[in-house]
């Protein structure tokens, strides 16, 4: 199943027909439901489970969670202290099995 995603994602480059482009597009930009294979997982050898799965949500986030901003800010003289400075990462949330562990 893996090795047809990507030869899929080989094929849909170049001058690709209209409904060549919207798989390329869908591929390059899932939606929650779509089945996603999530490359630096599927090395993992302790489970058959990871690499191939649902996508659950994509979205950007903190980078730390509030306690630990908050104490970074804490540590900080108030002159230096920037709300505005927080920094932000791109979470993808992928189910790989049956139950919530394998998130």
């Amino acid at each position: 199943m893996i090795m047809l995603g990507l030869c899929l994602r080989t094929t849909t480059v170049g001058r690709p027909a209209p409904m060549v482009k919207r798989i390329a597009g869908r591929m390059a930009d899932p939606r929650p439901g779509d089945l996603v294979f999530e490359w630096s997982t599927a090395r993992r050898a302790d489970s058959e489970l990871y690499g191939l799965g649902v996508l659950i949500a994509h979205r950007r986030e903190w980078a730390e969670t509030d306690a630990e901003w908050a104490a970074q800010m804490a540590a900080l003289p108030p002159d230096l202290r920037d709300d505005d400075d927080r920094g932000t990462d791109v979470a993808w949330y992928v189910q790989y099995g049956p139950t919530a562990e394998h998130v």
